[in-house]
């Protein structure tokens, strides 16, 4: 009898304790991150010492305008590069300055490239305007936008001892085979027909690039304890 009423006992002011770490360590914060993924943030919830959630976006976008010369051929190249992620993941602290982190994230990686002639091509006494030579464009993206993300990191965001916390993550989403599409016009025309199929070569070739790789620095801070 005596046995059963001090388990009881033991039992009650574990829960207690458990429920008291627990509510003791629940904060809400604003994440800052910038990574391979572009800049952007996370809004988070730590849970419990070990469980934390975000979810949030980062961004990243570059315009490329170059030309180049081979030989008396001048080629003009414009591109935009395109890199960023929506999405929600949680973080387990396996230490106190470890943890694994996953979710699922909107995938928004993408390029668009356009290239052209600037002059026209001479052979001997034969002159091709530029013009009828056109322009292709070449575009990639993943097949799928939907990717899972797995990574680990060092630190302890949103921690129940500080307001403003440090972490390194290092990662990568499971984005899928690469999408190549390629349209031109003149005699760049050609790349875009069944029978020469570039479009299906390039993503033969590079079937195996299903990763994309992440690193991340997140700089947290704490807004609310409850």
């Amino acid at each position: 009898m005596y046995r059963k009423y001090y388990m009881k006992k033991i039992y009650f002011v574990l829960l207690l304790l458990i429920s008291s770490q627990t509510i003791n360590s629940q904060k809400l914060g604003l994440i800052l991150k910038g990574s391979t993924t572009g800049l952007g943030g996370d809004i988070g919830y730590r849970i419990n010492p070990r469980l934390l959630i975000k979810a949030g976006i980062d961004q990243f976008n570059y315009n490329l305008k170059t030309s180049f010369e081979d030989g008396s051929t001048s080629f003009d190249l414009n591109g935009q590069i395109g890199a960023g992620t929506i999405g929600i993941t949680a973080d387990y602290q396996l230490l106190n300055k470890v943890y694994v982190t996953g979710g699922l994230v909107l995938n928004q990686f993408k390029t668009d490239f356009k290239g052209k002639l600037l002059n026209d091509i001479e052979f001997g006494d034969l002159i091709i305007k530029k013009d009828k030579v056109g322009e292709i464009n070449w575009k990639i993206k993943p097949k799928s936008t939907i990717a899972p993300y797995l990574g680990i990191g060092i630190g302890n965001l949103l921690n129940e001892r500080r307001k403003l916390n440090l972490g390194l993550e290092i990662g990568a989403m499971l984005q899928g085979p690469i999408d190549f599409d390629i349209a031109g016009s003149g005699f760049f025309s050609a790349n875009e027909s069944p029978e020469f199929d570039q479009a299906g070569k390039l993503n033969s070739n590079f079937s195996s690039f299903q990763f994309y790789p992440v690193i991340r620095l997140n700089v947290a801070y704490a807004i609310k304890k409850f």
